[in-house]
C-alpha cells in the first residue's frame, strides 16, 4: 500500500513555515513536543483514528501521552513525568486457554531517577485479532480540576476487529495518595509504541490521523525537557509527520508505519534530514 498525505509532504510544507524534527528525527519514542508558551495544558484530549489497518506484530500497541511539569528535574520520589497510556497487549503465542489480548489503561508517574511512584490502571476489554480495521478510533483525555492538576484521565476505545467489535469507555481517577504527588504540566508529547517493558513493536501496516485537543493553544517543537528526562523507553516503526509553526487549541498530525518495503512511504515527509540519526 501506498501513502499519500499531498497536504503534509514535504514539498508543499517547506513552502510555508515548518517546524523542524527532532534531532533524532520524528519516529517511535521521538515526536515533536507541544507546549502553551510555558504555561500549563488542561483538560488535553488526544484522539487517534485508523484510516488503514493497523497491523501488529506480538508485542501489541500503546498510545502514550507522555508529560512533565514545570520542575521536571525534581528531587527523588517527587513525580516529574506522567504517562497516560493506552495499551493493547495480544495473547501469549500458543496460550491455549486464551486466545484474546488484553486492551488497558493505565497512569504513571516516574522520577528523575526512573523510579515508578505511582501506577493505576483498569482492563478496558478483550480482543484477539492482532489487526485493528480502519475506522477503529481512541481517545485520551486527561482530567483536571480547577487548578490544573492531572486527577485522572477518560480512555475510550472503539476497536473495528477482524471478528467482533469492541467499544469502551472508562475513567481512571487518581487516588487521593496519587493526587496528592500529581503537578500541572506544560509540556507533552505523544507516542505510538510497544505494549510496554521496553520492546519495539513491528507495524506491518497501519496509518490514520492523531488530533491534539486543549482548552489552551498548543505549539510543536522539537525539542523535549531538560536532561535526565527522556523518551519512553518502547519503540516502533511508526512515523510522524511535519507539522507547520502554529499554534491552536485544535492541532492534527498524520502517522504511518514504516512498514516492508519501506520504499513505499517517502521518509523525508515524516523525518526530514535527522531520518538517518534515529536510535530505534
Amino acid at each position: 500500500m501506498i501513502f499519500q498525505f499531498p497536504i503534509l509532504s514535504a514539498s508543499s510544507l517547506y513552502q510555508t513555515a515548518t517546524v523542524p524534527p527532532t534531532s533524532l528525527g520524528l519516529v517511535s519514542n521521538f515526536n515533536y513536543f507541544f507546549t502553551n508558551g510555558g504555561n500549563n495544558i488542561d483538560n488535553l484530549s488526544v484522539q487517534i483514528d485508523l484510516e488503514n489497518n493497523l497491523e501488529m506484530d506480538g508485542q501489541g500497541v500503546s498510545f502514550q501521552i507522555n508529560t512533565w511539569p514545570r520542575n521536571a528535574s525534581g528531587p527523588p520520589g517527587v513525580p516529574c513525568w506522567i504517562q497516560f497510556i493506552l495499551v493493547f497487549q495480544p495473547a501469549a503465542p500458543n496460550n491455549d486457554n486464551n486466545a484474546f489480548g488484553s486492551l488497558f489503561a493505565s497512569i504513571q508517574m516516574w522520577d528523575t531517577t526512573f523510579a515508578e511512584i505511582a501506577c493505576e490502571f483498569l482492563t478496558l476489554g478483550s480482543i484477539e485479532s492482532q489487526t485493528f480495521l480502519a475506522g477503529s478510533q481512541f481517545n485520551i483525555s486527561v482530567l483536571n480540576d480547577n487548578n490544573g492538576l492531572p486527577t485522572g484521565a477518560k480512555f475510550s476505545s472503539l476497536v473495528l476487529g477482524e471478528k467482533t467489535t469492541t467499544e469502551s469507555t472508562q475513567i481512571i481517577l487518581l487516588n487521593d495518595a496519587n493526587r496528592a504527588l500529581s503537578l500541572p504540566f506544560n509540556l507533552f508529547t505523544f507516542n505510538i509504541v510497544s505494549s510496554g517493558n521496553y520492546q519495539r513493536g513491528n507495524f506491518s501496516n497501519g496509518s490514520g490521523t492523531i488530533r491534539y485537543v486543549a482548552v489552551v493553544p498548543l505549539h510543536p517543537i522539537p525539542w523535549g525537557p531538560k536532561p535526565p528526562i527522556e523518551e519512553t523507553g518502547e519503540t516502533s516503526n511508526a512515523a510522524y509527520s511535519l507539522m507547520t509553526n502554529e499554534s491552536g487549541i485544535v492541532l492534527e498530525q498524520k502517522w504511518a508505519a514504516l512498514g516492508k518495503p519501506q520504499n513505499e512511504v517517502n521518509l523525508s515527509d515524516f523525518t526530514g534530514p535527522n531520518e538517518q540519526k534515529r536510535r530505534v
